[in-house]
């Protein structure tokens, strides 16, 4: 009997060590490690113009820095400023402290602080954060509380869509309250 339990407890030892052998000797499959996200990039005071197709100014962007991240083709900004141009409506420009785009540019979340400034003769101011801007389109979106203010009163709000170019306009969508002064003659 004694005899019987040595040889079942070789063999047992003899298994696992067989197995532990197995697993040094087997390939294991290569596992990338993934991407850092480090910058590959970053420009200071920098200004970038945008054309249309035709060739005519669409808008501009400044800001102070925009660093560039190769894994996921993003760009961080650092104090951005967007100007849109159009010779038919008021221009806008819109400021932030930061945002982030996509290589392109076609979409732009602004974040923290967004102010938006009407130019012209119906200038306005809009505050709002967390602002998505589609410069090439001149489209503008966000579900935060707005606060717009011009010459004739305020207008407050929660979320805010819609276009600053030509025949553009931006559409509050609730919660909607406000104070107009009458026009003084």
């Amino acid at each position: 009997m004694a005899r019987a339990a040595t040889i079942f407890f070789a063999l047992a030892l003899l298994a696992l060590f067989s197995g532990w052998i197995a697993d040094l000797i087997t390939p294991k499959a290569f596992v990338p490690k993934p991407a850092r996200h480090t910058p590959d990039f970053y420009l200071t005071d920098v200004e970038a113009w945008s054309m249309d197709e035709q060739g005519e100014l669409q808008h501009r962007m400044w800001a102070e820095r925009i660093t560039h991240y190769s894994d996921d083709d993003r760009v961080e900004l650092q104090r951005p400023r967007f100007h849109s141009i159009d010779s038919n409506e008021p221009n806008w420009e819109v400021r932030a402290d930061r945002g982030s785009s996509d290589a392109d540019g076609n979409v732009v979340l602004l974040q923290g602080k967004v102010t938006m400034e009407r130019q012209g003769d119906e200038q306005g101011t809009l505050h709002t954060k967390n602002l998505l801007l589609k410069p090439h389109d001149n489209y503008a979106e966000t579900a935060e509380a707005v606060r717009f203010s011009d010459a004739s009163g305020e207008i407050s709000a929660v979320g805010l869509r819609g276009y600053l170019g030509e025949g553009g306009h931006l559409e509050l969508l609730s919660d909607m309250r406000g104070r107009h002064e009458p026009n003084k003659r």
